[in-house]
């Protein structure tokens, strides 16, 4: 590497040494001392006034000049490449506009590389300035494609011919690795030969340099040395006029990674503001948008960053109509604002104004329009991964294009070959999302994790989390808490989560309000929920406000209110199926496929015509391969489409979801190409994965077993992080398949683990199990879970519990009727009925006990109390016939709703069954249990 500086600049640096370097630009702090190399040197604390904690008091109105806005000499969209009636410097000059592009030209990089071709191939003085420019064009792959070995070679020409800012250039690529792996030693040799120069740029990146830890230190305080030299040359040169360095410098304090230093950053960036230097509003309206370093002013931000885009800031552009856009406010500005930057051709645009058109922000989109975008960024130099990934899933769901696989699987090549982490990530979810190769996506995530990109970090947790062989448990959450550390909503969520189920809810709450922060709206929903439940002040206040931030337009705005349907769906939320009916129609059928398939699931409950529009979403969600949409779909086409239906079937079990995974195990339709496709998926649903693993037992060799062992080891794991899942599982490991034996030790841990999260399902499961597979064992274990479990109101415990009071032969019958006692005394209407029923029906000498507990459930308001005691009544059960009381009982049934009760009510009165006859009366009644749903 050093052959390269010392070649390029023989008599700048390499002989004359830094202090006659200094002292030829002007500025003498002093030689430097011999044993410069010293690495191992303690470097003093010099202890001087940093004098760029403030910007200078200038008159920076007189001062300063900012280049750029000058009239270009001809329009050379239309040049042909060849010679030009215009002198070089005017056309360098016109090449850098178009470089940048601006507010009176539009960004053309490929462009702008052509007319730097030409100027560095044609005899000229601005040939060499002309190198620096193109170096950096090819670099960058908007221009076109990338040359970093001809770049290096230029701007080494460029540092021979002393071009200003080349050897700065130069040293700031081989510092950030991207020429060759970073090379520090490299780096600070060039950057010094700019300092000598008097380059306050470079004097500010050799103290930031040489800040750093693994860096070699060329003498004791070299850090200190270059911020002195900086602070010098930086005045120096914003008297001079080059007030674009206020930018400069408040990037550099803004890179210390601290509060402290954004806040001098923001000093710096308000007095370049003040002069309407595009950049400087650019970025302390970005400071203000964060809050980092400055008060959070989004309304402010806002005025900066349209005050940017006057004077001619792109970046400014798209980043105010991201800003407007997130927040759901003046979409139409926010879309011309778009449309602006994507004639100067910015990809930032360009991907912000596909997701617009996408609905991603509204709920409505226009697939035309977006496919429209995409199509024209593909074709332009450098259109980034996501937005590839984006065209190629347009291609696989036809949105706005005509379906075809193989042009996204081409399209998602090309994105793999990038070999840059967002690529990787991209290439990853596209082998997920089309159930290929799955162990091919886990080295892209891995690569791409392993580069720093949190996403990545987020989708391998999930692969190493669901996948047997891949990582460990804790591997699997190492790299969930990156994810979360860098924001991903769905690692917070998921930990969020697990605090959640742990008890934990205050660090759950926190991790919540953390995502919700960075406009999460799913994050929201939860957080609602959670507020929901509690009872301090104003919690409900809060739940209502945070569901309506999920509701309303801008970022997540889909996710929002899916989220929210399906918590009003669970009664998570108040409201009802009818409100959450309205929020999915407030999302476009074909925008997504959840969406699509959750509206069609409450659609199905309505009339031809809805059921008919269900259908079409739900085929089109289930051709975007949602498994739950096939299962639905092969369930309505069972009866006038079977092969249909057994082909969406076939499908559902393909994508791995459980309910049919669990038919086509019951039915023995496993096959080896089922398992092949099954190999490829990440299925991360335990109940899922364990019918997987009763497929792979299923093959009957060794290695369909171990495979088998190996998933339901898996299954444990993944469903110990949420109760709801301890208990599906250990229900299904209690019962086996045809292929799996029972697994009761296995169950009954996850249950027991359930249980102890306090879930009363689980107590009733895991009683079960002890009662059915450890008979006599645990027996007084098992009727105290079922009593606790009745007393907190679980029906099943009570018909548990019932059932053994009903078995005369059983020896656990008094114990279950004691227990059931302790229920109807905690006031459990169902154990009153139950156990009413069971000393009135098997007890002759504790019948009238039997029937004042049935009385008392009845007379709580249960209905089926209330007609068990009619039914007791009429046939005499109750020890005398009485056609008054059977009847009475009936009427107080048919007053409380029910329809069967009505009716038999009617019959009464037409009777005069226990009561004075009235077919006036009758025929009302019969009315009511019709319109109460009750076919007569």
């Amino acid at each position: 590497m050093a052959k390269h500086i010392l070649k390029a600049a023989p008599s700048s640096f390499g002989r004359l040494g830094l202090a006659t370097a200094l002292l030829l630009a002007g500025v003498c702090l002093g030689a430097l001392p011999s044993h410069a190399q010293n690495s191992e040197a303690t470097a003093p604390t010099i202890s001087v006034p940093d004098l760029l904690r403030h910007p200078p008091k200038l008159n920076y109105k007189k001062l300063c000049r900012f280049d750029g806005n000058e009239p270009l000499a001809q329009d050379w969209v239309e040049w042909d490449g060849q010679g030009a009636a215009v002198v070089p410097e005017q056309m360098l000059a016109d090449a850098q506009r178009y470089a940048e592009g601006g507010k009176d030209v539009a960004r053309n990089k490929p462009l702008a590389r052509s007319m730097l071709e030409h100027l560095v191939v044609t005899p000229n003085l601005s040939a060499s300035l002309a190198k620096r420019r193109l170096a950096l064009l090819l670099l960058d792959p908007e221009a076109g494609p990338l040359d970093p070995s001809r770049a290096e070679h230029l701007l080494n020409e460029a540092i021979t011919a002393r071009v200003p800012g080349a050897a700065l250039s130069l040293g700031r690529l081989y510092r950030d690795g991207i020429l060759v792996p970073p090379d520090a030693s490299a780096a600070s040799r060039l950057l010094t030969l700019a300092a000598a120069t008097g380059d306050p740029r470079a004097a500010l990146e050799l103290a930031d340099l040489y800040r750093r830890p693994d860096t070699v230190l060329p003498m004791p305080g070299a850090a200190e040395h270059f911020h002195m030299l900086a602070m010098i040359s930086v005045q120096t040169a914003l008297v001079n006029g080059d007030c674009t360095l206020l930018a400069d410098v408040g990037d550099f304090y803004l890179n210390q990674g601290d509060a402290a230093g954004a806040a001098i950053a923001g000093e710096w960036f308000a007095t370049g503001a003040a002069l309407e230097h595009a950049a400087s509003e650019l970025k302390l309206a970005r400071l203000m948008l964060s809050g980092n370093g400055v008060v959070k002013n989004e309304t402010k931000a806002l005025e900066l960053l349209d005050e940017a885009a006057a004077h001619g800031s792109i970046d400014a552009n798209t980043a105010a109509a991201r800003v407007y856009l997130t927040s759901g406010r003046d979409l139409p500005k926010a879309v011309k604002m778009l449309e602006q930057a994507r004639i100067d051709r910015d990809m930032n645009a360009y991907a912000l104004l596909a997701r617009f058109y996408r609905g991603d922000f509204t709920g409505t989109p226009d697939f035309s329009a977006m496919a429209s975008v995409l199509l024209e960024a593909s074709e332009l130099p450098a259109a980034p991964p996501a937005l590839l990934a984006d065209l190629a899933y347009a291609f696989r769901t036809g949105q706005g294009v005509e379906r075809s696989e193989a042009r996204a699987a081409a399209i998602m090549r090309n994105v793999a070959d990038a070999d840059t982490p967002e690529a990787h990530l991209e290439a990853g979810r596209y082998l997920i999302q089309v159930g290929r190769d799955r162990l091919k996506a886990e080295k892209h995530f891995r690569r791409a994790a392993e580069a720093g990109n949190p996403p990545a970090m987020a989708e391998l947790a999930t692969m190493l989390r669901c996948v047997p062989g891949l990582g460990s448990a804790a591997q699997a959450t190492q790299w969930e808490q990156q994810a979360a550390d860098a924001g991903v909503g769905e690692s917070l969520r998921r930990l969020a989560r697990r605090a959640w189920e742990a008890g934990k809810l205050e660090e759950a709450a926190t991790l919540l309000q953390r995502s919700a922060d960075l406009n999460d709206r799913i994050a929201m929903v939860d957080l609602a929920i959670l507020k929901q439940a509690s009872t301090e002040p104003d919690a409900a206040a809060d739940a209502a406000r945070l569901r309506q931030q999920a509701l309303a337009n801008g970022e997540g705005v889909v996710a929002g209110r899916l989220a929210v349907a399906q918590a009003l769906l669970r009664s998570d939320l108040p409201g009802g199926e009818a409100e959450a009916l309205a929020q999915l129609e407030n999302v476009s059928a074909g925008t997504d496929a959840t969406v699509d398939t959750e509206w069609a699931k409450q659609a199905l409950k309505g009339n031809d015509a809805s059921r008919t529009a269900a259908l079409e979403r739900l085929e089109n969600a289930a051709e975007t391969g949602n498994p739950v949409a096939m299962r639905i779909l092969a369930k309505e086409l069972a009866g006038r489409d079977p092969e249909g239906a057994q082909r969406w079937h076939v499908r559902a079990a393909e994508w791995g979801d459980a309910e049919a995974l669990q038919q086509v195990v019951a039915a023995g339709q496993g096959s080896a190409a089922l398992l092949k496709t099954l190999g490829d998926r990440v299925i991360c649903d335990p109940l899922a994965m364990y019918f997987v693993a009763a497929l792979h037992q299923g093959e009957n060799n060794p290695d369909g077993a171990a495979r088998a062992s190996a998933l339901l080891a898996q299954a444990e794991e993944v469903a110990a992080e949420r109760v709801a899942d301890q208990v599906r599982l250990g229900r299904a490991l209690a019962t086996g398949t045809t292929t799996l034996q029972p697994d009761p030790e296995r169950s009954a841990r996850l249950l027991a683990q359930a249980v102890a999260a306090k879930h009363v399902r689980a107590k009733v499961l895991l009683a079960d199990v002890w009662l059915t597979h450890n008979p006599g064992k645990k027996d007084d274990v098992a009727l105290d879970l079922l009593r606790t479990a009745a007393v907190q109101g679980d029906k099943r415990a009570v018909d548990h519990l019932l059932a053994l009071g009903l078995d005369a032969g059983s020896p656990l019958r008094e114990a279950a009727l004691v227990a059931l006692q302790a229920a109807a005394g905690a006031g459990n209407a169902d154990a009153m009925l139950g156990l009413g029923s069971a000393l009135a029906m098997t007890d002759a000498e504790r019948r009238d006990e039997g029937l004042s507990f049935m009385r008392q459930s009845a007379e709580a308001g249960n209905i089926a109390a209330m007609k068990a005691l009619s039914r007791l009544y009429a046939s005499g059960l109750s020890g005398q016939a009485s056609a008054d009381e059977s009847t009475r009982w009936t009427r107080a049934a048919a007053e409380k709703g029910d329809a069967e009760a009505m009716f038999q009510y009617a019959l009464a009165l037409d009777l005069g069954f226990g009561v004075t006859p009235d077919h006036a009366a009758a025929t009302d009644w019969h009315k009511k249990a019709r319109e109460h749903g009750y076919v007569e």
